[in-house]
């Protein structure tokens, strides 16, 4: 299996892991995205949310060669804006 880093915009890699997950579940795609839980605070009160340690970065691995990752985003993002522009 071969491991991929992919880029993308920061805050959409959950996103982006769907819409490959989709594609390409039945290749072996699995997936990783190192999160951290960081607390913050609002109005005085603690919370605790999962951030991203590399924000805008995935690291799926997979049997698919990386070259056809690429191809097979480019294709789902070409169906997705077009299903978003014109929905049925």
């Amino acid at each position: 299996m071969n491991w991929v880093m992919l880029f993308t915009r920061s805050g959409s890699e959950e996103k982006l892991i769907g819409l490959l997950d989709d594609k390409l579940k039945a290749n072996g795609f699995s997936p990783f995205l190192p999160t951290k839980e960081m607390p913050y605070r609002s109005k005085g009160v603690i919370y605790k949310k999962r951030k991203s340690l590399f924000p805008g970065y995935i690291f799926p691995r997979t049997e698919v060669a990386p070259d056809l990752i690429a191809d097979q985003l480019r294709v789902a993002l070409k169906e997705r804006s077009r299903t978003q522009i014109n929905p049925e």
